[in-house]
C-alpha cells in the first residue's frame, strides 16, 4: 500500500526540473499541482467541477497538494529536505496529496484518495533556492 501511494506521488514529481535550469517547468509544476482553487475534501461533485474548470480531462491519474502544503512542497530541495543524488531530494517531514483517477471519454471521477507519505523523492527546486 506504501509503495502504491508512493508511485502516485512520483508521477507528479517524476520530473527532473531545477529551478535554474527550468524555471518554466518548474511554475508549470506548480500551477498543474499546487492550486489555491483545489477542492480539500472528496467530494466527487466538487472534483468533478474542478477538473471541468482546469480543463485537464485528458489526464486520467491527476494529483495534488493542498494548497497549505505549498511551503513545504517549495523547500523540499532546500532547508525542508536532504539532497539525494544530482537534484533529486527527500523530504524531511510527510505530505500528503490528493489522486484523482478519471475517465476522460465519460467526463467522471472514477476515484479520489488522500494519500500520505513520508519518504519522498522530489526532483524540483524553488526559484529561491540558495544553490542557484
Amino acid at each position: 500500500k506504501h509503495l502504491q501511494t508512493l508511485l502516485s506521488f512520483l508521477v507528479i514529481l517524476t520530473l527532473t526540473l531545477h529551478a535554474s535550469e527550468n524555471k518554466n517547468g518548474y511554475n508549470t509544476f506548480l500551477k498543474r499541482h499546487v492550486r489555491n482553487d483545489t477542492p480539500t475534501d472528496l467530494n466527487k461533485e466538487n472534483w468533478k467541477n474542478f477538473i471541468n474548470r482546469i480543463s485537464t480531462w485528458n489526464r486520467t491519474i491527476q494529483s495534488f497538494f493542498p494548497f497549505s502544503e505549498k511551503d513545504n512542497v517549495e523547500a523540499v530541495c532546500s532547508s525542508g529536505g536532504k539532497m539525494f543524488e544530482h537534484n533529486h531530494c527527500i523530504s524531511k517531514k510527510p505530505f500528503s496529496f490528493i489522486t484523482v483517477k478519471i475517465d476522460s471519454k465519460k467526463k467522471i471521477i472514477k476515484s479520489k484518495k488522500i494519500n500520505a507519505c513520508s519518504d519522498i523523492t522530489a526532483c524540483l527546486a524553488p526559484p529561491t533556492d540558495s544553490r542557484m
